[in-house]
């Protein structure tokens, strides 16, 4: 594995620009926060799917990892809840965001089709008005010989809270196309791309929330868009990664993607 070097401060709150990094367990966080603090939520939790017929407890760090056994992750943790415990669990962290957003703010959440059902059910079982489902279509995935390509395409589910500003004209992405960074840090990392292309269009949606921060790539989406951000980060070891990705790419050090 690719090592970097981490900030001795990384279990303590940091702040990098505009942005707050935190580690910690998300819902525990998210519960000492005041009310209507944002204007969105990026969510990216542990999608909880057996992988191939795999087993529910496969380690998160070999999971998602299959098309590369040299490659090795830090294991993260909450990856392995039946679909029960899940939905509950979700609900639970979703109550908190519908309560940490502001009226006509939204809550988008990937998953895969494994809980996609689940993850709906979550979504308005958290006080959510549920608004949709976004395909993130990943062109050149492994393909699935002799049946349908269901792992090309993953879901970002859409809840708000209350009416949509009405004069709000521009469009969202319909679909998110492109695939995860080449060189990953987490296993499960998203392009900055990707999370761009997501809140892009919505120019109110400047306070941003990252419960499930990974290597921080919401935080540097919304750098590039200039808003303000807060990443959880259960992980210290992500936490610590995010962290000095973040600076550099504040202070505009160059990255590859």
């Amino acid at each position: 594995m690719k090592t970097t070097k981490q900030p001795t401060d990384a279990l303590a709150p940091v702040t990098v620009g505009r942005h707050t990094l935190i580690c910690g367990e998300s819902l525990a966080v998210m519960r000492a926060m005041p009310s209507r603090s944002f204007n969105v939520v990026v969510a990216d939790p542990p999608y909880c799917s057996a992988i191939r017929g795999g087993s529910q407890k496969q380690s998160s760090a070999k999971k998602y990892t299959t098309s590369d056994a040299a490659r090795q992750f830090e294991e993260f943790l909450g990856d392995g809840r039946d679909q029960r415990s899940f939905l509950l669990w979700c609900t639970l962290w979703l109550s908190e965001c519908w309560r940490l957003i502001d009226d006509g703010g939204a809550v988008l959440v990937f998953c895969d089709y494994r809980n996609l059902a689940a993850m709906i059910d979550a979504v308005q079982a958290g006080g959510l008005i549920f608004d949709g489902v976004v395909p993130w279509v990943k062109p050149n995935s492994r393909p699935r010989l002799g049946w349908f390509q269901t792992s090309r395409v993953e879901y970002v589910v859409v809840g708000r809270r209350g009416s949509t500003v009405s004069d709000v004209r521009k469009m969202g992405p319909a679909c998110l196309h492109g695939m995860p960074p080449m060189n990953r840090t987490h296993p499960t990392q998203k392009h900055v791309d990707t999370i761009t292309q997501l809140i892009a269009f919505r120019e109110d949606w400047q306070r941003v929330l990252d419960p499930f921060g990974g290597f921080g790539t919401t935080a540097c989406a919304a750098e590039s868009l200039g808003r303000s951000s807060v990443t959880i980060e259960q992980s210290s070891h992500y936490f610590g990664l995010s962290v000095y990705r973040l600076r550099g790419v504040v202070n505009a050090v160059p990255e590859a993607a």
